[in-house]
Formats: structure tokens, C-alpha cells, sequence
């Protein structure tokens, strides 16, 4: 093999890698703004108490 293939290869591999972590970065912030949808609808349903000042949730029992 010549070097001029393995860094072709190479390339595409990167390339490869690269557009497969765009998609999970994008899961990730789509996952992201689902939870804080459910979490806005459970605080608005009286399901989840926000701590005051802190970013904790609580479940009301």
C-alpha cells in the first residue's frame, strides 16, 4: 500500500468519525431540551417542586 491510500483511508475514517459525532452532539442537545420540557410540564402539573435557589428537583409526594 502506498502512503497516498493509507492517508486516503485515513481521511474518510476521520471524516467518518466526524460526522458521527455531530449526530450524537446533536442527541445530546435534543435530549437535553426534551428533559427540560418534562421537567417544565411536571413543575406546571405540581409533579416537581424547584428547590429555591438551587437547580435541585424534587418529587412532591
Amino acid at each position: 500500500m502506498k502512503y497516498k491510500d493509507l492517508a486516503e483511508q485515513l481521511l474518510k475514517c476521520c471524516l467518518a468519525l466526524r460526522k458521527d459525532n455531530e449526530l450524537q452532539t446533536k442527541k445530546f442537545k435534543a435530549q437535553a431540551e426534551v428533559i427540560e420540557m418534562m421537567e417544565a410540564v411536571m413543575i406546571d402539573h405540581g409533579l416537581l417542586k424547584r428547590e429555591s435557589a438551587k437547580r435541585h428537583l424534587r418529587v412532591v409526594k
